[in-house]
């Protein structure tokens, strides 16, 4: 399955599942250390997925 996502689902599953609320949020170096993708496009993919419509928030503690 992982094989078949692209950087963008992989982030929507990893925020959905994993980081879906203030408490559990997730800074951007370690969500680029997960995805193996340098910081910037982390902050282009959740560009790109809220302009699809999902909900993504950020604050000091990180995405969720």
């Amino acid at each position: 399955m992982l094989n078949n996502m692209t950087k963008c689902d992989l982030m929507l599953v990893l925020l959905r599942d994993f980081h879906n609320e203030r408490s559990a949020a997730i800074r951007c170096d370690r969500l680029a250390a997960l995805l193996d993708v340098e910081p910037r496009q982390v902050q282009r993919l959740v560009h790109r997925l809220r302009h699809e419509g999902h909900p993504i928030c950020r604050d000091a503690d990180g995405y969720y």
